[in-house]
This record gives structure tokens, sequence and C-alpha cells, in this order.
């Protein structure tokens, strides 16, 4: 019988079995933790999305009032200086009040400065209605000068300021128009008389011709009868209205005769309405030349040496 070599396995070292159980070990936890991580960027992933699921629906129910958080700028932020602040509250009075002179021709614009409210130029600024539009006006520009260099009796103090500007406007445009009604009335009244005189000439032209001794067609001339003759407007005289009259110093004492006569006729025609004529006081001779080209188609009497 043959002898047989078994072959043992030779039995691993104690050393060797505790290097294995540490990298088992190992190859576990590292496949728990590879186990963890899966799960917790799952987990994330749903937060994410849930959370951009909510943030679009409510963007769609309320937005978020982004404008109204946002605090208007104050002077330090932009570093508005006392002039610029100045301007803007004179630009922003004037915005807000009725313009007398608006530039714009577009209905609306016209309609929209319409109904805008103005000074009542007649009333002293701290009575009424001038007193409660003040208030509206620095209830208005408050807030709007929240941390400027204005304070609040800057701020009114301009207000007043414009108040007396258009106060002033209103007054020079009041002369003005006094002036202006002033002048149409002297020239009304000098064509009505002009008028007059004429057909009172025409009318008793033989008489008037008979008491001056000489022919006097032509004589009437509009240019001769204008220069000064209501300088001055009208005056009273015991609570009569009378025209201050300043006669040319080129015309002759013949040709003034001519027309005295000729005035003393228009008053014959007026009968009981004579009054419609207002007396003319002569208050002096002013030194004026003939006008024009007047004293090539008058004769020579009536121009005086």
């Amino acid at each position: 019988m043959s002898n047989q070599r078994r072959n043992i396995a030779p039995r691993p070292a104690d050393d060797d079995v505790n290097m294995q159980t540490v990298i088992t070990n190992l190859q576990e936890d590292l496949a728990s933790i590879r186990g963890d991580m899966t799960t917790m960027n799952r987990r994330m992933g749903t937060l994410i999305e849930s959370n951009l699921t909510v943030i679009a629906a409510t963007s769609i129910v309320a937005p978020v009032p982004v404008l109204a958080s946002v605090a208007a700028p104050t002077a330090e932020a932009t570093n508005e200086s006392m002039s610029d602040a100045k301007k803007r509250v004179f630009k922003d009075i004037r915005e807000y009040l009725w313009q007398p002179k608006l530039r714009s021709r577009a209905l609306v614009d016209i309609q929209a400065n319409n109904n805008k409210p103005r000074w009542d130029v007649h009333t002293h600024f701290d009575e009424s209605p001038n007193k409660e539009l003040v208030e509206r006006l620095l209830a208005y520009l408050g807030p709007n000068f929240v941390g400027s260099p204005l304070r609040r009796s800057d701020i009114r103090e301009k207000v007043y300021r414009n108040f007396c500007s258009r106060r002033q406007e209103q007054r020079k445009s009041s002369e003005k128009k006094a002036v202006s009604n002033a002048r149409s009335r002297r020239a009304n009244r000098e064509k009505d008389h002009f008028e007059r005189r004429m057909t009172a000439f025409l009318k008793h032209k033989e008489a008037i011709e008979q008491a001056m001794g000489q022919v006097c067609s032509g004589l009437l001339q509009k240019e001769a009868m204008s220069e000064g003759e209501s300088d001055n407007d009208t005056s009273k005289t015991l609570g009569k209205r009378r025209v201050s009259v300043y006669r040319p110093s080129w015309r002759s004492d013949e040709f003034n005769r001519f027309i005295e006569i000729v005035d003393s006729f228009v008053s014959l025609d007026l009968g009981m309405n004579a009054h419609q004529m207002l007396s003319r006081d002569l208050k002096g001779v002013r030194d004026l030349a003939v006008p024009g080209d007047l004293a090539a188609r008058l004769p020579p009497w009536v121009i005086r040496n």
C-alpha cells in the first residue's frame, strides 16, 4: 500500500483573520454610507421641487410688492444740495397748480390744467380758500422732500412766494387790460366823433362854408382830427365825464375855428341826445409836426406858418 500524502492548507494566522474582518466591516460601512447618501439626495430633490412649486404658486396668487417696500431715495442718498432742492420744490408747486400760460394746445392737457387748484389772488394767503390750498400743497410736497435740506417752514415759504408771484402777475395783467381798454375806448370815441363831424359837414356844408367864407371840401381828414384829441382819457368835473383835448401845434387858428363850427352843427343834429357826446376840455397845445403827406392834401391856410 503506497503511502499517499495529503496536502493540508496552512492555518491562517490570527493577524490575518483580524485584518480580513476589518476589511469586511469597512466594505459594509461604505455600502451603508452610499445608501444613506442616495436616500439624502432623493429627499433633497423632493424638498427643492416642493419649495419651487410653493414659490411659483405664491407668485401667481399674490405678487410680491417689490416697489412698495423700496424706500424713496433721501437727500443723503442722492447728495441733493439746497439749491437743487429749492429748484425741485418750485417745479413741484408749479406742476400741482393751475397754469395761466399753458403751452400745450392739446385738449386733454387743457382740461387737466383747468381741473387743477388755483390761488384766489383777491384773498389773503392765510385766509380761505388759500389757507386750505396751502395745507393741501404741504401735504403733497412733504413726502417728496423727506430727508432733504428743506424744512417744512422752507417749503411753506416757497409756497408763499408762488402765491405772491401769481398775485403780482394778475395785477400786472389787470393793469395791462385796463390800459388796453382805455386805448380802445379812446380809439372808438375818436372814430365816432369823426363820423359825426363828417355827417354834420356834408349835411350843413353850405352853412359851414358861408361861416368860413371859403370852400372847405376835403378839410376833414382823420389824421388832422386824431392827434392829441384825447391824451388823458377822461376826467370828472362836477360828476360829469369830460374828454381832455390837446390840439396839435401845426393847425392854424382858422382851421381850429372850422372844426369848432363843425362841432356846433354836430351838437345841433344830436339835439336832446347831445349828452352822448362827451364835452371836450382844451388842456393846451402840443408841439407836433404835420403827419405824413397831409400837408400836400390840405390848402396852405390850414397849416400854421
